[in-house]
């Protein structure tokens, strides 16, 4: 064992292979190309990821990443397939009006957040975003947010499977049995995703958020661009323009789902050049500002063009023969291949963290079986997300449920940081502590009630489309 693995194992009895290549002594591994492999390196198992000492502090300060690739690696790893789902929950929310105010409100929330991690990742010295749950909440809670994890995770692989079968169906645009689109998903995501989630590096994928991002852009310039030049229609009648208290939080859960990289975040700021909270509150708001403004034009116009007739992903509205549509719906499945793989090593990662957790394996026990204990969770995960994709008719469904848990993420869990931050400091003056303490106990009940309402109505909408059909 070398001099510098030592502090590893004292701060923790078990590490993974997955964990063992994700060292925060190799910065450049995560810290600046691509969203994929900063989500690898934040979302992975905790204990590996100390804090730094005082000489990696001095290296950051001189060798870390830059501002702009900072904005472009948060960016990245919120934009995704959630962008496809935001005209129709424009539609549902009443109109552009009131899907704009709700969407506005979560985002100044959301932007909150980012400081509050900030600020509790930059007190406690923490490199990721479970270190900082753990330091101030405790393992209980760290565990939770694991959980949570998983959760989330294994709901984003369901949801990039119903977007493959969406977009190929579509590209294909054949009958038949073999077209079907259960048949389209299956195939497609045995030859072409299960050999990604096998291996025990992602090196291949590594990039895939530079490309994610272009995709991104690509996009909603189509949607913009379709809407004067497409020629489509957007059919008769209209979408109820009034406001009702349902109508409010039909876009909450694709907000949430699509402004999530909280997680990321975290990392990014432990890795960030002359970290400090102004220049990463400068990182976040300018993310932040790109993914608002790439959803709002993609809503609004996916919207307008389609009105109360547009799909879950909007990409199907758009006809079969139209070019440059059919060049996005491929180049969106090229993208999810590695997104899938990225978001199932993390997964993989949490699930057998918290697995040698329960078993408190040490070091040595950990090498045993450590392939035959990845390729076993990493076929599970697979053909569990594949199973429920072909249940699960649109990608609407499964975004309900994933962007609830990501309210934990965005509302919950630094709002618990908060409360316990001001309970801990006997500093702080009074009058600032109650401040902290109403913010802290405000984004708790905000994350909650927001993970109830979208869940009940995602479970309520599925109960009254089987009571119809």
């Amino acid at each position: 064992m070398g001099k510098n693995d030592k502090p590893k194992f004292m701060k923790s009895k078990v590490a993974t292979s997955e964990e063992s290549k994700i060292s925060p002594r190799q910065p450049s591994q995560y810290g600046g190309l691509s969203s994929g492999s900063i989500q690898i390196t934040d979302i992975s198992d905790d204990h590996v990821l100390t804090s730094e000492s005082s000489g990696e502090n001095s290296r950051t300060q001189v060798h870390g990443l830059p501002l702009h690739r900072a904005v472009v690696v948060v960016a990245n790893a919120a934009l995704g397939a959630g962008m496809l789902n935001f005209p129709q929950a424009y539609d549902k929310s009443g109109g552009l009006v009131n899907a704009l105010t709700v969407q506005t409100c979560l985002v100044l929330l959301i932007i909150g957040s980012f400081f509050i991690l900030g600020y509790c990742g930059r007190l406690r010295r923490t490199a990721n975003y479970q270190d900082t749950i753990r330091d101030f909440c405790g393992p209980i809670a760290q565990v939770i947010c694991q959980i949570n994890v998983v959760l989330y995770m294994f709901g984003c692989n369901v949801t990039h499977m119903i977007l493959i079968g969406d977009q190929l169906t579509k590209v294909i645009d054949h009958s038949g049995w073999y077209f079907d689109r259960k048949i389209v998903i299956t195939v497609v995501c045995c030859a072409f995703i299960l050999p990604l989630c096998i291996p025990e590096k992602l090196k291949v994928v590594s990039y895939s958020s530079l490309i994610g991002g272009i995709g991104a852009v690509f996009v909603c310039c189509i949607v913009v661009s379709r809407y004067y030049t497409g020629g489509y229609s957007p059919g008769e009648g209209a979408s109820n323009s009034s406001w009702s208290s349902t109508q409010i939080f039909a876009a909450v859960p694709v907000i949430c789902f699509g402004f999530q990289c909280h997680v990321t975040a975290v990392a990014v700021y432990a890795e960030l050049r002359r970290p400090t909270l102004t220049r990463f509150g400068l990182v976040t708001f300018l993310a932040t500002l790109i993914c608002t403004v790439l959803y709002s034009l993609t809503g609004s116009y996916g919207y307008l063009t389609f009105k109360h007739h547009v799909n879950s992903d909007v990409l199907v509205n758009y006809r079969h023969d139209d070019g440059v549509a059919t060049s996005a719906r491929v180049f969106i499945v090229i993208v999810v291949f590695s997104t899938f793989a990225i978001c199932q090593f993390v997964g993989r990662s949490a699930i057998i963290g918290l697995w040698l957790k329960m078993r408190k394996l040490t070091a040595a026990q950990v090498e045993d079986y450590k392939n035959k204990r990845r390729v076993i969770t990493s076929l599970i995960w697979f053909f569990s997300s594949l199973g429920i994709a072909v249940i699960v008719p649109n990608i609407a469904e499964a975004i309900a449920i994933v962007g609830a848990l990501a309210a934990h993420f965005i509302f919950t869990f630094p709002g618990l940081c908060l409360i316990q931050l001001m309970l801990q400091d006997g500093r702080t003056m009074e009058a600032k502590r109650k401040i902290g303490l109403t913010i802290g106990i405000t984004y708790v009940v905000i994350g909650m009630f927001l993970f109830g309402v979208t869940v009940t109505a995602a479970l309520m909408t599925d109960i009254e489309g089987k009571y119809l059909a």
